[in-house]
């Protein structure tokens, strides 16, 4: 499961709602240096990608997705398994609570390293929990993070290091 730190995940809806079934997809991008890592990195992500909408949370999941990165550098790739799912809690004060399990991927962008946000990209194993809070836009609609606080995780690999040696 991806989770761009500057994309807004949305406020759960206030009626369940049926969501979106896991559909396929495929995308790629590249991070400038400096965002996630102190070199530029080039993302390829497929898979599937579905969610699901409840009353308190939104459920999001990514059976079979994968990503390979690439240090545009070097051109050292690695691939990692993005199988996992987040469930997202949104708070009354804007925050969110996000729990995600199975293996996920974690990364800051140009947004969030101006907000303050360490750079960073990690595949994440197992259980992590973290808290996000966002800026609003004009219109009071989410658009980046302001902060971010790994709350606790089992196993957490740091993909800067591994693509930098």
């Amino acid at each position: 499961m991806l989770l761009v730190l500057s994309v807004s995940l949305g406020g759960a809806s206030a009626a369940v709602e049926k969501g979106m079934p896991p559909q396929s997809f495929v995308d790629a991008f590249q991070l400038g240096a400096g965002e996630a890592c102190a070199f530029a990195v080039e993302l390829e992500i497929s898979g599937k990608a579905g969610a699901m909408f409840f009353e308190d949370y939104i459920l999001t999941t990514a059976p079979g997705a994968r990503a390979t990165l690439m240090n545009v550098d070097t051109g050292k790739t690695i691939t990692v398994m993005l199988n996992g799912a987040f469930r997202i809690h949104p708070q009354p004060d804007g925050s969110e609570i996000v729990v995600a399990s199975g293996q996920n991927l974690l990364f800051t962008d140009a947004f969030g390293v101006a907000d303050g946000i360490p750079p960073f990209m990690l595949h994440m194993t197992g259980r992590a929990k973290f808290f996000s809070d966002f800026g609003l836009d004009e219109n009071g609609e989410k658009v980046r993070p302001i902060a971010f606080e790994l709350l606790e995780s089992r196993k957490v690999r740091d993909l800067c290091a591994e693509l930098a040696s």
